[in-house]
């Protein structure tokens, strides 16, 4: 088995170490480049030689898709929490501010999740970010954006440190004795990258899966349920719940549509979802819904030859979700028979289901009522914060009051 290797100088010496030492069956071919424009030329001539590409980041991943046939599978090394830890770590040890970071793509979950792996609360630092759309990787100066991204944060005085995983903005801003830490890819992303696409590549019943279909069920609420007390708030909810889905559905560049008046589907491709939920075991969308949104979801997502095959698969694995209560999530692959099951949320007690669930599972831990706590999810709902005083939480639950006829005062 061949993978080839696709990344700037700087990690194939970390490749080579690896593959030496836990990977003996897997040769290595090293494409390395100082320009990614030049990546596509690469690729068109040496790719057949390959059972499979491997790109140690997005940027050259998305322009070469953009600018080149892909003919055999090609995966991304997906960035982890631990590598902006290190990162942290680092500025930290250097003796940098980091109350006030810039930082280029990343996601919220990992940030929070690398600043508790150093102790740090992830409060006290206030974050400048910017989550660029994969279409634009395909722009040939890609490079130039992000390096000025930075810079205009640096000329405004809005930050006092920078952490970058791109290597041309890192040396540019370097040059200028910007205080800027490189992030680099740890040694276990790494491994965990090359195992995926082994197994990948030895399972022979998803070799030729190359869509999947992603089915979400929201929770319709009950006559009495505490939760939604007007049209109105209901629909807000299901709102946020279709802005996330969508979101969720561009970052996988998928179309959606309505599976039915509580269901969507989404459908993609089988790299755009690997890399998006490193390989099923991040469902960001998932974890998103179920921590923001008061209620239930599940999810079935399904593999395919086709898109109808993969939706068939996805409403086996909804059903399969749904026998493991509210809050899970499972995957069918293109065979139907192999099953993963995930879930992020534990489950309420028995007789309780969905957003009424977490009430009362929040009511005993809070002291108050469920019904009062409804409430207040309303007034954070309408206020878009969840902070204010009491003489705020007072007057907008008398306007609330007002507006929807709900006696607020007597919950």
């Amino acid at each position: 088995m061949k993978i080839g290797f696709v990344s700037s100088e700087k990690y194939p010496k970390t490749i080579h170490r690896l593959a030496d030492t836990e990977f003996p069956y897997i040769d290595i071919l090293y494409l390395t480049y100082e320009d990614y424009t030049k990546v596509p030329q690469i690729l068109e001539e040496r790719q057949l030689e390959c059972d499979a590409i491997l790109f140690s980041g997005y940027l050259a991943y998305y322009y070469s898709r953009a600018n080149c046939p892909q003919k055999v599978p090609w995966m991304v090394v997906q960035s982890q929490s631990s590598s902006l830890a290190s990162a942290l770590r680092t500025a930290l040890e250097q003796g940098y501010d980091i109350h006030s970071l810039c930082i280029c793509s990343l996601r919220e979950y990992d940030f929070q999740s690398a600043c508790r792996e150093i102790g740090i609360d992830p409060q006290k630092i206030t974050l400048y970010q910017t989550f660029p759309n994969p279409n634009d990787y395909a722009e040939p100066n890609d490079n130039q954006k992000v390096y000025r991204f930075y810079r205009r944060h640096l000329d405004d005085k809005n930050v006092s440190c920078c952490i970058t995983s791109n290597l041309y903005a890192f040396q540019r801003l370097t040059s200028e004795g910007v205080p800027i830490i490189f992030m680099e890819t740890s040694f276990d992303t790494f491994r965990q990258a090359f195992y995926s696409v082994y197994r990948q590549l030895i399972d022979p019943s998803n070799q030729q899966a190359q869509i999947v279909a992603v089915l979400v069920e929201n929770d319709l609420p009950g006559d009495y349920s505490a939760v939604t007390r007007s049209e109105y708030q209901y629909m807000r909810r299901r709102l946020r719940v279709l802005e996330k889905i969508y979101a969720f559905a561009n970052r996988l560049q998928g179309i959606t549509s309505d599976a039915g008046f509580n269901q969507q589907m989404i459908v993609c491709t089988r790299n755009e979802f690997e890399a998006e939920t490193k390989g099923f075991r991040e469902f960001d969308l998932f974890r998103e819904i179920n921590r923001d949104i008061m209620g239930s979801c599940r999810f079935g997502v399904g593999y395919g030859i086709t898109a109808i095959a993969a939706k068939q698969n996805a409403c086996i694995a909804l059903e399969r979700a749904r026998t493991q209560g509210p809050d899970s999530a499972c995957l069918v692959a293109a065979n139907g028979k192999n099953v993963s099951l995930i879930s992020y949320l534990d489950q309420p007690e028995r007789g309780l289901s969905g957003a009424d669930g977490k009430l009362e599972a929040l009511s005993k831990k809070a002291g108050i009522s469920a019904k009062r706590l409804a409430r207040f999810c309303e007034i954070i709902d309408d206020r878009k914060t969840r902070r204010f005083t009491t003489a705020e939480l007072a007057a907008h639950a008398r306007r609330l009051k007002t507006q929807h006829g709900q006696d607020f005062a007597a919950a």
